[in-house]
């Protein structure tokens, strides 16, 4: 037997079973023949490659005319690998794999595992050759004793002008294993925009990469330590050099870690997150900003400790804060980033009382439930209560800061404040913010149908609904795109919950008090706002205490409430309003997104 298969307790079966994951990804299909992949395929094999090892590469300048600029190497010629990954200098059949850095050769790897798309017939064929090789006049199961392309289990391949696409269908695990099956896609495409691109790529050299998951049932192969399709080793994904020193590589989450299939699967690295699809931008060799969108800690306290990985000009990332530092305010927040909460400034004879100047009280001044603490009108229920950091006091529980809070059309609420996700961002060349994310202009990045694509003015590189195209809003409100017809200015205002103590005007949540009476001079939030929420789900659209900053998932991956260029919209996905003469930032420009909590 050509390798020794690692024997694990069958118990672990059942577990792997409940770690299977689908996901909704759809395989680009429509490229020529019988499975609709490409007219290419690999003969059914274990540890193969397509050309054989020893054998000169694939040509890749039909589609690549001047070859893929990856990292410091050109190549026009590579190896599609049975085991999910192309490489660029020859065949590679190792079948467990290595950690990045640590790739033998440079090489893009959707998927990297011990597939097997051999069937029970050639399995059980003694002579039929394994190890990385198989017949060589047996293209696709064309050969006189196996008559018939696969109708599942294969790898498939298509080259056309600018466009390589890579799809490993419904393929199995080692050894002959078809009880559950992977199906997977790399498309590599050239950056087609001209000359210089808008986003920034030179036509002909860079490219970009999309991984594609559609189906995800497997991780291991037995030969690498795995029972039933999990344990031992798990599969690799992501990109590496393999140059020496091996600095330049990137691994996707989870990757040689139990649970990838999972990660890959049903999470994205795309705003908003589409599940099961990864793209990433190669730009002078350099993959472009991988870890982009991920949370990281700025080192800073304050509202300035959680940040985003953002592109820097020159592709590169940085720690960039999700909201950055602002004037010392009575808000109950370290706006300024001192490290100490924000008291003020407040009017003589005033006291911050959290998100508020209020009046000293006395004892029996304050309105019914509440009490005077320290010169402050507190709930009853909350004195003595201390909450932790990003939760505010609420009918004596410990609550989101963010919860009950649905901030204006382009905002999101962040530390109990409703802000602008894009201010401070400074996107590169070819870039805009969207979403707090700085992602690349169209044309480069596709309108859909009901889309216009900006090309000129303060807009340039963003997508807008048609029927806003040449709409001018008044200060506080933005276009809304219906399903047919011209677009209507609508006030930002509209559906928003502010913070506590706040009310909303002019597209913006600003601090507002009224008395109680005309005669005490007290001071409580306007009649207008509700009542603070218990934490739960509110009809303002508020989130429960366990959520993150943004009122969403702060978890890597998840961005469930993310969504795309646009503001309002009747069919998602279409980006439908767009604000349109009120102050841009990032290069001139912000663009409008659909209402986040």
């Amino acid at each position: 037997m050509r390798r020794t298969v690692a024997v694990v307790a069958g118990t672990l079966i059942a577990l792997a079973c409940a770690r299977e994951a689908r996901a909704t990804a759809t395989l680009m299909n429509g490229l020529g023949g019988p499975r609709g992949y490409g007219t290419s395929c690999m003969p059914p094999n274990d540890d193969g490659s397509y050309p054989l090892s020893g054998m000169p590469g694939l040509d890749l300048t039909p589609a690549f005319p001047m070859g893929l600029h990856f990292y410091s190497g050109s190549y026009k010629f590579g190896w599609i690998n049975n085991n999910g990954s192309l490489s660029f200098n020859s065949a590679i059949s190792t079948y467990t794999p290595n950690a990045f850095p640590g790739a033998p050769q440079p090489m893009i790897a959707p998927y990297w595992a011990d597939v097997d798309t051999r069937t029970p017939t050639e399995c059980a064929d003694i002579n039929y050759p394994s190890g990385g090789s198989y017949p060589a006049t047996n293209t696709c199961n064309m050969g006189p004793d196996y008559s018939a392309p696969p109708t599942s289990n294969g790898v498939w391949w298509s080259l056309t002008p600018g466009q390589m696409v890579i799809t490993w269908d419904q393929v199995g695990y080692f050894l002959c294993h078809t009880n559950l099956t992977n199906s997977f896609q790399m498309i590599l495409t050239a950056t087609g925009c001209g000359g210089l691109s808008p986003d920034g790529g030179v036509s002909g050299i860079d490219f970009d990469i999309e991984f594609r998951y559609n189906q995800c049932e497997w991780e291991t192969g037995d030969a690498s330590g795995g029972t039933g399709g999990f344990g031992g080793t798990p599969a690799q994904a992501g990109f590496d050099s393999a140059e020496v020193p091996d600095t330049d590589f990137a691994s996707l989450p989870m990757s040689r870690m139990a649970g990838i299939s999972t990660e890959l699967c049903n999470n994205s690295n795309l705003t908003p997150p589409q599940p099961g699809i990864w793209r990433f931008s190669v730009r002078g060799g350099v993959i472009e900003c991988p870890n982009a969108g991920k949370p990281c800690v700025t080192g800073q306290p304050g509202i300035c400790s959680a940040g985003e990985y953002q592109c820097t000009a020159m592709g590169a990332t940085t720690c960039v804060p999700l909201t950055p530092a602002r004037p010392s305010q009575c808000n109950g927040l370290d706006n300024n980033c001192d490290g100490m909460i924000d008291t003020g400034p407040c009017p003589t004879n005033d006291v911050c009382s959290g998100a508020e100047c209020v009046p000293k009280c006395s004892e029996g001044s304050c309105p019914a439930g509440d009490s005077c603490d320290n010169f402050l009108c507190v709930e009853t229920d909350c004195i003595g209560i201390t909450c932790p950091q990003g939760k505010r006091c609420s009918m004596g529980k410990c609550v989101d800061e963010c919860s009950g809070v649905v901030c204006p059309l382009g905002q999101v609420c962040r530390f109990g404040t409703c802000v602008d996700p894009c201010l401070g961002l400074n996107c590169g060349m070819g870039e805009i913010c969207q979403n707090g994310i700085c992602v690349p202009t169209c044309p480069c990045n596709p309108c859909t149908s009901s889309q216009t694509c900006i090309t000129t003015g303060a807009l340039k590189g963003a997508c807008i609904p048609t029927a806003c195209a040449n709409m001018t809003c008044p200060a506080g409100q933005s276009c809304e795109a219906g399903d047919a017809g011209p677009g209507t200015c609508v006030d930002d205002c509209k559906g928003a919950v502010c913070p506590p103590n706040q009310i909303c005007q002019t597209g913006m949540c600003i601090p507002h008090v009224t008395p109680i009476d005309a005669g005490m001079g007290l001071m409580m939030p306007d009649a207008s706002m509700p009542p603070p929420s218990d934490g739960g789900s509110s009809s303002g659209g508020g989130s429960d205490a366990s959520a993150g900053m943004d009122g969403g998932s702060s978890d890597f991956g998840d961005g469930g409430k993310k969504s795309g260029c646009g503001c309002r919209t009747t069919s998602p996905g279409d980006g439908g309003a767009v604000a349109i003469g009120l102050g841009l930032g990032l290069v001139g420009m912000v663009v409008r997104r659909r209402r986040r909590k």
